[in-house]
């Protein structure tokens, strides 16, 4: 008695191609991420900051935003690494819509213009220096590089505790959970 396999139908054409959102799950990071960037954030101030000039339309900053909270959650920081993910991964294809932007334009963002800074201002940090451990200075550099051992994970996590970090993000999105319940 022979195996029966499922059909491999890889050119078998669709009558409507289909959408990229199909191979996500409900309740997959990156829709997350698109749902609190487009339905939380208030990017009105960097939209108004362009103005209609010549060459193609800008990206739109609700996508851009989205595109890089999910290449920082999903431990991408190189511009050409998070470009080749968006058409290559379904997770980065969703989110671009198919409307990939290139390494370049995703590397601009990191040379954010005086308006957009001023838009940000609420997350602009002071000077934080770490305790000396015993008589070596600690110097950490926070550049999106990789963390080297667990002491730079226990460094972030003092530095958050001093500075607040997580808590006035946590402030810019609105909390709709049910007060009564306690939810420490």
């Amino acid at each position: 008695m022979s195996k029966h396999f499922r059909p491999w139908e890889i050119d078998e054409r669709h009558l409507l191609p289909p959408s990229v959102q199909d191979y996500l799950a409900e309740d997959h990071l990156s829709r997350l991420i698109v749902s609190v960037v487009r339905e939380s954030l208030d990017l009105g101030e960097i939209a108004g900051s362009y103005t209609s000039g010549l060459g193609q339309p800008p990206f739109d900053p609700q996508m851009m935003t989205a595109l890089l909270l999910h290449s920082y959650a999903s431990g991408l920081y190189s511009s050409r690494r998070i470009a080749r993910a968006t058409v290559e991964r379904a997770d980065f294809m969703m989110i671009v819509a198919g409307d990939p932007p290139d390494f370049r334009t995703i590397s601009d963002l990191s040379r954010l213009s005086p308006q957009h800074r001023l838009a940000m201002s609420d997350f602009n940090l002071p000077a934080f220096s770490f305790p000396a451990v015993g008589r070596t200075p600690v110097r950490a550099a926070f550049d999106g590089g990789r963390l080297t051992s667990d002491g730079g994970v226990m460094l972030l996590a003092m530095a958050d505790r001093r500075l607040g970090i997580a808590e006035r993000l946590a402030r810019c999105f609105p909390d709709r959970r049910d007060p009564a319940a306690d939810h420490a």
